[in-house]
Order: C-alpha cells, then structure tokens, then sequence
C-alpha cells in the first residue's frame, strides 16, 4: 500500500516535472545558453544563502556568483530564475522593458521593496509620469547651475577634512546633499 501511494506520487512528480519543462521549452533553451553558475536540482543555487541573513552577507555571496560569468548572469532560486545583470546598457534594457516591470518578488524577499526602481508597478506608474516632467532635460538644464554651485561649496569643505583623522562624515553629505535639493526647489 505505501509503496504504491510512493509510486503514484513520483510518477505525479515526474510528471510535473515533464509538462513543466515541456510548457516552457522556448525559455530553458534560451536560458542554457547563458553562462551562470552551478546549481542544484529543486534548490538551485539557492543553498549557498544558507545563513546568510544580512544584506551585505547575501550581497557578497551574489558578487562571488556572478563574479565570474558573464552578464547577465542566471542564477536558480528553487525553480524562480533570477538574471543577474552588472552591465550598464543589460540594466538599461531590464529597466525599459514592459515585461520587467513587476520585479516585486524578488524585492520583497531582500525587503527592497520601497525604492523608486523597486516598488510594485501600480505604485511606480503613478509616480513616473511626474518624475518625467521633473527629469526632462530642459528641467536638468536649469539646475545645473545650481548644482554647480552647491558642489563647489562641498567640495571646499570636503578639503578642509584632509590630513584629519579618518571619520565617518554621511550626515554631512545628507546636510549637503539636502541643501543642494532645496537650492533647486527655489
């Protein structure tokens, strides 16, 4: 008896497995021919995140993955693959493409999911169309001046720190970066 409930469930699990790949034949053809590294069957390459809990042990572990392959770069994730891009012009086409526009899943997993580039689509399509009247380059133009301007100024205290001791100075740029914000606003 539980040798045939044993049988019937990996016959259904080979099954699956079958009609899964057969489903979507055209999207691992496309994918083998992509360099990326190795990976276990149902775990991908997942297991080499085990333990690893903070954004900067799961960052280093990503680098070493596709460190050395190409871009873009597959990496297995049980059976989500996710296509690692390090290039500036793969990023341009991801980002640009309406079929990469819900990257939610992958962005709530790292807790990313509240970024300009990272939020759900319903939330980035409302947003986008004032952030391009903001961003156009008659706009860009004329704040140049004035980041010109509020550089210069940083730049100035930024030399005063030379030949002191090392210290961590973020929120001085902050202060900087949100002084050269407003000089734009008004």
């Amino acid at each position: 008896m539980l040798t045939a409930i044993l049988v019937l469930l990996l016959s259904a699990l080979v099954s699956y497995s079958v009609y899964f790949r057969w489903t979507r034949r055209k999207f691992f053809a496309a994918i083998s021919s992509m360099k990326g590294p190795t990976s276990l069957p149902l775990v991908g390459s997942g297991y080499r995140f085990v333990g690893q809990t903070t954004p900067e042990q799961m960052h280093k572990v990503m680098t070493s993955l596709t460190g050395q392959c190409e871009s873009p770069t597959p990496i297995w994730s049980g059976h989500n693959l996710i296509l690692v891009v390090h290039k500036p012009e793969h990023a341009q086409v991801v980002l640009k493409s309406e079929d990469c526009l819900d990257r939610a899943y992958f962005n709530r997993y790292f807790q990313l999911d509240h970024g300009m580039l990272t939020t759900s689509v319903s939330s980035w399509k409302a947003v986008r169309k004032l952030l391009n009247m903001s961003l156009s380059p008659s706009m860009i133009n004329s704040y140049i001046p004035t980041v010109n301007r509020k550089s210069r100024i940083m730049v100035e205290q930024v030399s005063k720190l030379v030949g002191q001791p090392e210290q961590n100075f973020y929120h001085e740029v902050a202060k900087w970066a949100l002084d050269m914000i407003c000089g734009i606003m008004y």
